[in-house]
């Protein structure tokens, strides 16, 4: 076999058709609706004794357009796109598939390695897992239309695959390149559209007689985008976790659910920063972390411009407690205040806050913050309980408490504390009066709370 490394290249002619053939294969698929996963017979009958059927010798006369390869031996393609569900008596793609896992990822290597002589093995291990992912492959299933060839008789398979593409279509620009990576804002790929991408790098592979060269020239364009290292960003959990290492920052994540959806809240230094949702946990949590990494950037930048210290813009310190500008909140570009049962900024006595402008940019969407002050000690008592009952009454989820800052030297330490309450109308986040204990510092934040449910910032209460 030849070296790979000198067979990686391609002629200028056959670039252009390589991207001519995806650019066809872009537009097909572009046009395809999503319920078209859906609603196509999900399964290609096969002459007994022949090759393929009419409409198996379509799709391999489709996969050998998109390649601009001809197939040898049209078994090997018939093969690739053959799902296991449909296998009956002939072979599915899952042996082509195993070969291609590690074909594909050896030509990436090799790529990788001639196109980044600068880049370390670290780096290019980076690299060359993020260009074979399964999320990335199945974007490149999609894009190049493989799921609509491939024979099968898996309806269930055909939802999941119409949820990933109607998921991919609402990703924004500027996650698109993130989630092909890491996972999507939603919905995890399923396996078998990057199965199906291997199967068909597999059988190139088994076609030209095994040479890696060839098949990288056939096949490389089905991976356009290459991800470099100029374009690669890194895991955003990894990404913050670093971030709030160097600056000494406390980064506490906070899982839960609410119906269905896993949501996760990034916290540092006790202030959150992040709110990100999905159906998987773990994708909740990288969308948490991108939400905060942006927030971040965005402190950043107006810090750089205003000659201020980042911490100071996010309301952190470097002693791990919050720092709250102002001391009243802005929630939709109005202030709203409590003040002994008073409340000033709400229009509307029965509606939600809602939260928009920097209340939205700092907490998340549906997301609002209050501040209230410190009340009576004789109003304190129980407030906790109190709170829980409302909560338990109204469907809501239970409360949950924060210590935001401390106070003073340790041997007269002070605290005061925020509640959150998620209700389907929004988030309630108040914060309490400075207290010399936690406990009474929770109930400062919880008495705050139900004062300003009292008070016509939420709806309708069940007792």
């Amino acid at each position: 076999m030849k070296p790979p490394a000198k067979r990686m290249g391609r002629s200028a002619s056959s670039d252009q058709s390589s991207v001519h053939a995806s650019s066809s294969s872009s537009s097909s698929s572009s046009s395809k609706t999503v319920s078209d996963y859906r609603s196509s017979d999900p399964t290609v009958g096969v002459e007994e004794d022949g090759l393929a059927d009419s409409r198996m010798a379509a799709s391999i006369a489709a996969l050998e357009c998109l390649l601009g390869y001809p197939f040898r031996n049209p078994r090997l393609a018939e093969e690739a796109l053959t799902h296991p569900s449909a296998a009956q008596r002939r072979p599915s793609y899952q042996r082509l598939e195993f070969v291609g896992d590690a074909v594909l990822g050896l030509a990436v290597a090799l790529h990788l390695y001639h196109t980044n002589p600068g880049e370390g093995p670290g780096r290019l291990t980076l690299l060359r897992s993020a260009n074979v992912s399964t999320e990335k492959l199945a974007r490149a299933a999609l894009r190049h239309g493989l799921y609509e060839h491939l024979r099968r008789s898996a309806p269930q398979l055909d939802g999941l695959v119409a949820d990933f593409a109607a998921a991919v279509a609402r990703e924004e620009d500027e996650d698109a390149q993130l989630a092909a990576i890491y996972g999507g804002v939603s919905v995890r790929a399923p396996k078998v559209l990057a199965d199906v991408v291997e199967s068909v790098v597999a059988a190139v592979f088994v076609d030209t007689g095994f040479d890696l060269g060839e098949m990288w020239r056939v096949c490389h364009g089905l991976l356009v985008p290459i991800i470099t290292a100029d374009t690669f960003h890194d895991q955003p959990v990894a990404a913050l976790t670093k971030l709030c290492q160097q600056r000494g920052w406390a980064l506490d994540f906070n899982n839960w659910r609410k119906g269905d959806r896993a949501v996760a809240n990034a916290f540092i230094n006790g202030k959150l920063l992040g709110i990100g949702s999905s159906d998987q946990k773990h994708i909740a949590k990288l969308n948490a972390a991108r939400d905060a990494l942006r927030e971040i950037s965005r402190a950043i930048r107006e810090a750089e411009a205003d000659a201020t210290e980042t911490e100071e813009e996010l309301g952190i310190d470097s002693g791990g407690g919050v720092v709250i500008p102002g001391g009243d909140e802005m929630v939709g570009g109005e202030e709203i205040s409590i003040d002994d049962g008073d409340v000033t900024g709400a229009e509307d006595s029965n509606m939600a806050l809602e939260s928009k402008g920097e209340a939205d940019e700092i907490c998340g969407k549906n997301d609002s913050t209050v501040m209230g002050r410190a009340c009576p000690e004789e109003e304190l008592e129980g407030a906790k309980k109190r709170l829980y009952v409302i909560c338990g009454k109204n469907h809501w989820s239970n409360p949950v408490y924060r210590i935001d800052r401390e106070l003073g030297p340790a041997h007269d330490r002070r605290f005061i504390c925020s509640v959150r309450v998620e209700t389907p109308e929004g988030a309630y986040v108040v914060s309490g009066g400075v207290k010399s204990k936690r406990k009474n510092a929770e109930n400062a934040a919880a008495s705050a709370l139900i004062k300003s449910l009292l008070n016509g910032l939420a709806p309708r209460l069940n007792y």
